[in-house]
């Protein structure tokens, strides 16, 4: 019987031994993000050009696309308690107050359930069910320690937007008038936005500012309060609650320093 008990113990230990000796192997799971800067969590769709293409997609922009962007997006900021949130093309930037703590502020948690949340709400989507692919996306940290590096980077991902946004434009006109795809990109290769505009107004008729906002702008997702009027059973009277909901806008403005309350904060302050 004792030699029984000390085979136990020993097997016990090798377990023990394994287990600390695999932990030391997890070499990003101590990884965390530095304390008193704001957060932001940037995902961007894996090889979507070739995605947009299986699903059939309007091009160079889609609604049904947005939608879905937009939707799975709403489901990260109320499961993960983003403040903001910023979707152009195929990628949404996340913001995160200074105090953020969810998994004790680890790197790879972060980024790895945000990114899975988002493609699992998006392949839910109508536009992408059988379909025959499965659109997933990759999510990157970007640390803003100030108010002021917050506008700087939503400025930064807004003039992406209107990059983004002018050169499909060219492009794809430049497919439908019978240009070959490699020709066209070789066309526009270091060309600037003035030559761009140019090409959409006078050989195809399109003024870039007249396209919709969400398309050169890109879209906003906050939180909003709104009063809900309830019944308190025990008083006997009505009672009004102060709610929160996510709205989803297009971007009616650029971002820029002197208007941080109105495009992230809407009216509550979280910055």
């Amino acid at each position: 019987m004792a030699s029984k008990e000390k085979i136990s113990r020993n097997e016990d230990e090798v377990k023990m031994n394994i287990l600390e000796e695999m932990s030391k192997l997890e070499h990003y799971a101590q990884n965390k993000i530095l304390q008193n800067c704001y957060i932001a969590v940037r995902v961007d769709g894996r090889s979507f050009h070739r995605e947009v293409k299986i699903i059939g997609m309007k091009r160079p922009f889609d609604k049904k696309f947005r939608r879905a962007m937009c939707l799975a997006a709403k489901e990260v900021m109320k499961d993960f308690g983003a403040m903001f949130a910023y979707a152009q093309s195929d990628e949404c930037t996340f913001l995160f107050p200074k105090n953020f703590s969810i998994f004790d502020r680890r790197h790879e948690k972060l980024v790895s359930l945000i990114a899975a949340k988002m493609s699992v709400y998006f392949n839910k989507a109508s536009i992408v069910r059988n379909s025959g692919t499965v659109p997933i996306f990759d999510a990157r940290v970007i640390l803003l320690p100030s108010k002021a590096d917050v506008v700087r980077y939503f400025v930064w991902r807004q003039m992406d937007s209107h990059r983004n946004c002018i050169s499909s434009y060219c492009f794809w006109k430049l497919l439908q008038g019978g240009i070959g795809a490699n020709e066209a990109q070789k066309l526009m290769h270091r060309k600037g936005y003035s030559w761009k505009n140019e090409l959409l107004f006078k050989k195809y008729g399109v003024n870039y500012n007249e396209i919709p906002k969400w398309e050169r702008r890109g879209t906003s997702l906050y939180w909003k309060e709104y009063r809900k009027i309830g019944y308190n059973p025990i008083k006997k009277e009505k009672v009004t609650a102060i709610r929160r909901k996510i709205s989803i806008d297009d971007m009616t403005e650029q971002f820029r320093h002197n208007n941080l309350d109105n495009w992230i904060n809407k009216g509550v302050r979280v910055v």
